[in-house]
């Protein structure tokens, strides 16, 4: 069951007894920055992780909603 973000901004969905950003995903709204918001996903060390699930920077871990397309890191 997912729970409004800390902040206000977005819902987390973190495996029970994770701390901080370990072991969770973020799904953000859409914003004015943001047109089709976005998901983040968070391995255990608390690192965001891009598609094929290694960590990486923003632009690369920020998974628009709207994507249509394999996601090669996900488990089956």
């Amino acid at each position: 069951m997912g729970r409004v973000a800390d902040n206000g901004a977005g819902i987390i969905d973190q495996r029970h007894g994770a701390t901080g950003s370990a072991d969770m995903m973020r799904i953000m709204d859409p914003t004015h920055g943001t047109l089709r918001g976005y998901a983040r996903d968070y391995n255990n060390r608390g690192q965001p992780l891009d598609l094929f699930g290694k960590p990486g920077e923003r632009a690369s871990t920020h998974i628009p909603l709207d994507y249509e397309g394999p996601i090669p890191g996900q488990p089956r």
